[in-house]
């Protein structure tokens, strides 16, 4: 498994730019469960509002993350698709695609 941390942390910054740029909650979940699972979470413990995102994995810490922006752009939440589905055919590495959200969260 991968440092939880960085699991979390990575998990959270993909939700939050899915809520903040018009991403239905569905999607929103099925991308994060797929970014923790694809790390070697077996059961990631998610929870999703407009307003906040809530994560824990079983021997970590659990963090939120607050929603305080929205707006619609669908090319962002594309992005974020883009890359959780690289980093499950495993052609990105979770740090990757950490970097890539932190840089496209701007």
């Amino acid at each position: 498994m991968e440092d939880k941390d960085l699991i979390i942390e990575t998990t959270l910054l993909a939700g939050k730019i899915m809520i903040e740029n018009g991403a239905d909650m569905a999607r929103i979940d099925d991308t994060l469960k797929r970014i923790a699972k694809n790390s070697g979470v077996t059961e990631p413990d998610i929870f999703e509002t407009t307003t906040g995102i809530m994560m824990s994995i079983k021997g970590a810490n659990a963090q939120v993350i607050a929603i305080e922006k929205r707006r619609i752009d669908l090319e962002r939440i594309a992005r974020v698709n883009d890359i959780s589905r690289a980093y499950q055919a495993k052609t990105k590495t979770l740090k990757e695609v950490y970097a890539y959200l932190g840089y496209n969260a701007l």
